[in-house]
């Protein structure tokens, strides 16, 4: 497990610090959080005696190897005790499904806020004069609301009272990765590589600024207001499309293609008439109309299931799911 958190205070331009503008510093956190490990399965097996016996049984003769020697006629017997079943079959099964010796995985959380317009300068460990401002919890990379954080500049006035012109927004940043992988060996010379990942990234922005005059470029009123809030992201995981893995052979077409494209137009009016009182109309290639549309034509799903005035389940809502894994057949 590892934590580390960092804090910039970065200058405003130098041409503008005699002025009378004001329009500060901007100082950003992050923090990163994560956590490494490996599941040890083959120690799990040893702990029964009957599986560590099955792990540790020697290999058989190689081919070509001398067979032993038949004892010669009237020789003793050295061994007169009745021998328990090999039980060939049964360990053979056991040696497949423990294939799987280890698992690693993989967790990271990145987190980090800015701020523009930030007035006091830095002196001691980040602290102002005072050890006040920005706050030991800012310093050590606790991660604020938007609205949270300018409530805390303007009110202890830290925050600029020229909003109005700066071009740099207050922002939001959170990164989250999964990865698990294992390699699974049930014959030999037959390697099968198992991963599951699920990667998602938002970032937040929004200008706190005074509203302005058109005609003149003054403001007009001395509390800042929100605008332009502005969210983005990115997002992938793991899937399994074993429903669709095997069609059948069409040359260039997929049936799973068809689908997708065919589905889009049963999904928007569907979503249309769950959602009369939202503004614009939904398309054939909305967000909202091309994610299940993808999800039901690849996992093989029946597409008359799907109800947009339900809550989508785990299968279908990828922002939610739990990443499948893939694999992919080596030697």
């Amino acid at each position: 497990m590892r934590y580390a958190a960092g804090y910039t205070w970065t200058s405003g331009s130098t041409v503008l610090l005699s002025d009378s503008l004001g329009l500060g510093n901007t100082i950003q956190n992050n923090s990163d959080a994560s956590v490494t490990g490996k599941v040890d399965l083959m120690r799990l097996y040893n702990k029964v005696k009957f599986l560590k016996a099955i792990n540790e049984a020697a290999p058989t003769a190689a081919a070509g190897a001398r067979p032993p020697q038949p004892a010669a006629p009237g020789a003793a017997a050295q061994d007169t005790t009745e021998k328990k079943p090999e039980l060939k079959a049964l360990k053979a099964t056991l040696k497949i499904l423990m294939a799987v010796q280890s698992v690693n995985f993989t967790y990271q959380l990145t987190r980090g806020n800015l701020v523009p317009g930030y007035l006091p300068k830095s002196k001691f460990l980040g602290f102002d004069e005072g050890f006040n401002a920005p706050g030991l919890p800012f310093i050590l990379g606790k991660q604020f609301e938007l609205s949270e954080l300018y409530d805390l500049m303007d009110r202890n006035g830290w925050y600029t009272n020229n909003s109005h012109l700066l071009n740099t927004a207050f922002s939001g940043l959170r990164t989250e990765n999964f990865s698990a992988r294992t390699n699974v060996v049930p014959f030999k010379n037959f390697n099968v590589q198992v991963e599951a990942r699920r990667e998602r990234s938002d970032i937040e922005e929004a200008f706190y600024r005074l509203s302005v005059d058109e005609a003149t470029g003054n403001p007009v009123s001395n509390v800042e207001e929100l605008q332009n809030p502005y969210h983005t992201g990115s997002f992938s995981t793991s899937i399994l499309t074993l429903g669709t893995l095997f069609e059948g052979n069409r040359g260039n077409q997929s049936q799973a293609f068809d689908n997708f494209i065919k589905y889009r137009s049963e999904i928007a009016p569907r979503l249309a008439a769950a959602n009369p009182d939202k503004s614009g109309t939904y398309t054939k290639n909305s967000q909202d109309v091309l994610i299940p549309a993808f999800m039901y034509a690849y996992t093989g799903k029946d597409i008359s299931s799907y109800d947009p005035t339900k809550k989508a389940s785990r299968s279908t809502n990828l922002f939610k799911s739990i990443p499948i894994p893939n694999w992919r057949v080596g030697s």
